[in-house]
């Protein structure tokens, strides 16, 4: 109802759209992503952060960012990296981000015995973050809940191919074979665990998603998205009727 208050209606991402139409929103609804500075996010200076975290410049790094949060999946995506990790010796997994999941991936890490190449670097911002991601050379996203995946455009923006799980706000920027692989929701943790394998065991098919990704975040560069939202606005104000000025309401 409130919506369809609205002239226009932005959403961040094809599936919301989709899900507010789904749900009675009868105005136009347009999708447009927040934006990201993909200018930032692709002049990080990964060598420096390894230097800093411990972390062998010849290894392997699979890395994630986020909030740890139970709807983020993240039991899955340890139970993944798991198996992965103690099938690639000379890899590691390097977790950006805080919350109570973080117990509880470790834990599953810990019992997978592979807890020893996990790097914990806690919540991060500015060009430590940069940093964090170009010291990454595969990114992992398991959840399915949500609305845009700025985690997935930051990534890539840092030329990092990504393996997800197929769901809202993933399947709008993840192109399965292209700049990453997009499992069906339902895969299995070993499913899962068998694409990181099948991508970090081909360097230069790696190398090529790499470059595709970093082609992909342009859609979610800050200034393409603002341009996209003053288009909006100038459109539904060049429609919109002049009311006399005994007939104004309070949006007026």
């Amino acid at each position: 109802e409130y919506c369809n208050l609205c002239s226009t209606v932005i959403a961040p991402s094809q599936s919301i759209r989709d899900l507010l139409i789904e749900r009675g929103v009868t105005v136009p609804v347009v999708p447009i992503p927040t934006g990201i500075d993909t200018d930032f996010f692709s002049s990080g200076d990964g060598i420096r952060f390894r230097n800093n975290a411990g972390l062998p410049e010849e290894a392997i790094v699979v890395g994630h960012v986020g909030r740890l949060a139970p709807e983020k999946n993240l039991g899955f995506l340890a139970e993944a990296l798991g198996v992965f990790l103690k099938s690639r010796p000379d890899a590691a997994f390097l977790l950006v981000g805080e919350g109570d999941e973080g117990e509880t991936m470790m834990t599953i890490l810990n019992e997978a015995g592979v807890a020893d190449r996990v790097c914990r670097a806690g919540s991060l911002s500015g060009p430590r973050l940069a940093d964090a991601y170009a010291a990454m050379d595969v990114f992992v996203f398991a959840s399915q809940s949500e609305t845009q995946g700025m985690v997935l455009a930051e990534a890539m923006a840092a030329g990092k191919p990504v393996i997800a799980l197929d769901g809202p706000g993933v399947r709008e920027i993840v192109i399965d074979g292209a700049n990453g692989f997009l499992l069906p929701g339902a895969s299995s943790s070993d499913d899962f665990s068998e694409a990181l394998r099948t991508l970090v065991g081909d360097g230069a098919a790696m190398g090529r998603r790499g470059a595709m990704a970093r082609s992909s975040a342009a859609d979610f560069d800050h200034h393409y998205c603002a341009r996209e939202v003053t288009d909006i606005y100038e459109k539904v104000i060049g429609e919109r009727p002049v009311r006399p000025e005994e007939e104004k309401m309070p949006w007026d």
